[in-house]
């Protein structure tokens, strides 16, 4: 439904999921990882590209398995204080100083 141009050109269109409708890992505009979640259910035919990838591979009889796309996520020390703004925020800066110590205090 997204069809334009390029999809007249196109030997075969995918199914795939807009990133609205999907759980990512997407870069934003300063360059960090951002990690989105589902916002609203797939339409129709839509499918998450894995299991339009993994439909591929084995219509084509390729061993492959979802683990092959789950990304290792890390927690990211310090993240909430990595703008200038979040660094100025006092507010902020108690906010981080707890959730520290409350990490310390599970793992002690």
């Amino acid at each position: 439904h997204h069809g334009d141009r390029g999809a007249l050109m196109a030997d075969a269109i995918l199914p795939g999921a807009a990133y609205t409708e999907k759980q990512g890992i997407y870069a934003n505009t300063e360059g960090r990882a951002q990690q989105t979640h589902l916002a609203v259910t797939l339409p129709g035919k839509a499918r998450e590209d894995w299991k339009i990838i993994q439909a591929l591979a084995e219509n084509h009889k390729i061993s492959f398995t979802d683990s092959a796309l789950t990304p290792p996520i890390t927690e990211l020390k310090g993240f909430y204080m990595t703008d200038p703004i979040s660094r100025a925020s006092l507010t902020m800066a108690k906010c981080v100083k707890a959730v520290e110590e409350q990490l310390k205090s599970r793992h002690t």
